[in-house]
């Protein structure tokens, strides 16, 4: 099975740490590995979690590999061995945004779904998923800091689009030219949900 998706949108690095995407229509293009990136509490999960019941295809939360205890993160050559491994699937859907081996991430994507949510829109999300993670303890990202709501993760979410973001797109961007669909409120979403049809 494959997924068709109807329209991309083509990456162009031209102002500041701002850049401008163009439209592009490519009907027929099937996308098997899909890259989504954002971040923190942009809806990277969620929109990996609803494409899996469209698919049916593996979803790979970084989180869950990269985070250990605290800040603590694993180790690089670890981190990256367990991303190779799973990248190696005929098809798969990985969310997450830890810069290391990401060049090798976008390499191995058909697309790469970048979420550009406000911060505000953020935070909002990070406080409700810390609310849910304390009252219900049902999260499988218990190691991950941004379900901790302490000031470091309030402040990693609050600059990613001056620090962070830039060098997302650096990474993005110095590899193999792909295909990047920029998701900016929830009618995108909408409507590249509804883009894929099964085959």
């Amino acid at each position: 099975m494959g997924l068709q998706i109807c329209y991309s949108l083509l990456f162009a690095l031209d102002v500041r740490f701002l850049p401008e995407f163009s439209q592009k229509c490519v009907c027929g293009v099937v996308y098997k590995k899909i890259l989504i990136l954002g971040n923190g509490g942009s809806g990277k999960s969620t929109l990996a979690c609803q494409l899996k019941q469209l698919t049916g295809w593996p979803v790979l939360h970084l989180d869950s590999i990269y985070w250990e205890t605290g800040y603590a993160h694993a180790r690089r050559d670890v981190f990256i061995n367990k991303v190779s491994d799973f990248c190696k699937k005929e098809a798969w859907i990985v969310e997450g945004t830890p810069m290391p081996g990401l060049e090798y991430r976008v390499s191995m994507a058909d697309v790469v779904v970048f979420i550009d949510a406000i911060t505000i829109r953020c935070l909002a999300r990070i406080i409700k998923r810390w609310f849910f993670s304390f009252c219900f303890r049902k999260s499988d990202l218990t190691s991950c800091p941004a379900l901790k709501l302490d000031w470091k993760s309030l402040r990693w979410v609050c600059s990613f689009n001056k620090r962070i973001r830039p060098k997302v797109f650096e990474a993005v961007g110095s590899g193999k030219q792909v295909d990047i669909v920029l998701l900016r409120g929830k009618l995108d979403t909408r409507l590249f949900l509804r883009s894929f049809i099964s085959m």
